[in-house]
């Protein structure tokens, strides 16, 4: 799955690792502690790729793969529904 982050999203990046994602034209705002952050930067850095992500972070953080992807899949729905992502068909 390839996602895109809205171009309407500011990010603000916490001292603690976490994340505050705002959308400038809904005024929605959604918080990501570390871990969740940590994931939106791997797929910045992997063009939204999850599958590329996912098993990047496994690696960084050592933990099964399958895990990870079905974390950060949650993750990605949470986020389109919330206005700060969309999928890529």
């Amino acid at each position: 799955m390839r996602v895109r982050v809205r171009p309407e999203i500011l990010v603000t990046v916490e001292q603690d690792g976490g994340l505050w994602l705002f959308n400038e034209q809904t005024s929605v705002e959604y918080h990501c502690e570390p871990p969740a952050a940590a994931m939106w930067v791997i797929l910045a850095q992997h063009n939204g790729d999850s599958a590329a992500a996912s098993k990047e972070l496994a690696e960084v953080w050592d933990t099964g793969a399958a895990y990870v992807r079905a974390a950060m899949e949650l993750l990605i729905e949470e986020l389109c529904n919330a206005g700060m992502l969309s999928i890529e068909i």
